[in-house]
């Protein structure tokens, strides 16, 4: 015995465990050993500076600069003319016919919306919150219609069960609906620390933004009172 494995013994009274055998077992993960316990199986809530109702009324309605941003990004890349394509038995890609549903939907979203309107809401939403999500109506089977939901009104339900999210929840004025996760097109920005909701850019830009709009409240007030102040204060001698 060496006298390192001696002096071991003598002070914990067995012999000293080896290296090797004291790693556990490594195993394989599987899909739900990503998604936390604590949300599984319910709505997603939002943690704060990412909640999109906070964001879009606090933030893009109440400062011009924001909105503008928001709103000249969301006009550009709705700009874009969309068609869909196929591969061929040679491997080209090829036009689809234009009387294809896909080329259909690429033109005319629904009956109120041309699908560059609903890229242009829906990338207002994206870059708003970091999330947009698009509905899918479905006649026998085959996409008809896509919808931009508010995206206040919904929230991916985490799921244990191997599938990612089991359903998008939609609660609308209290009436909570839920959707299959086939039906729901969730654009969202790459957010490393959530795999739920998106990381917009003026989430990272929200201390500016705030102090934006205090800035602007203040001078408002301000012109308001006349430029008087509230308090003064006075001495009876001179100082």
């Amino acid at each position: 015995m060496s006298e390192r494995q001696s002096l071991w013994k003598r002070m914990f009274g067995r012999r000293r465990p080896s290296l090797l055998s004291a790693v556990p077992e490594a195993k394989s993960l599987n899909l739900d050993d990503t998604v936390s316990s604590g949300i599984a199986g319910r709505a997603y809530t939002y943690p704060y500076g990412l909640d999109p109702l906070a964001l879009i009324r606090d933030r893009v309605q109440l400062s011009s600069w924001v909105y503008d941003c928001v709103r000249l990004r969301a006009e550009s890349i709705s700009s874009v003319r969309w068609y869909g394509c196929e591969t061929n038995s040679e491997g080209e890609v090829v036009p689809l016919d234009p009387q294809h549903p896909l080329n259909a939907l690429l033109t005319t979203a629904n009956a109120h919306w041309t699908f560059s309107e609903l890229t242009e809401r829906a990338q207002m939403n994206l870059d708003s919150t970091g999330n947009a999500y698009i509905t899918i109506l479905r006649v026998r089977g085959v996409p008809r219609e896509l919808w931009v939901m508010l995206v206040g009104t919904m929230s991916p339900i985490p799921s244990n069960k191997g599938n990612f999210i089991d359903a998008y929840e939609m609660n609308s004025d209290g009436k909570i609906r839920h959707i299959d996760p086939k039906d729901v097109i969730h654009l969202q920005y790459p957010n490393p620390d959530d795999p739920y909701a998106g990381l917009s850019p003026m989430s990272a830009a929200i201390q500016a933004i705030d102090l934006d709009v205090r800035a602007v409240e203040w001078n408002r007030s301000l012109v308001e009172n006349r430029a008087v102040a509230e308090t003064a204060i006075t001495y009876p001698n001179p100082l």
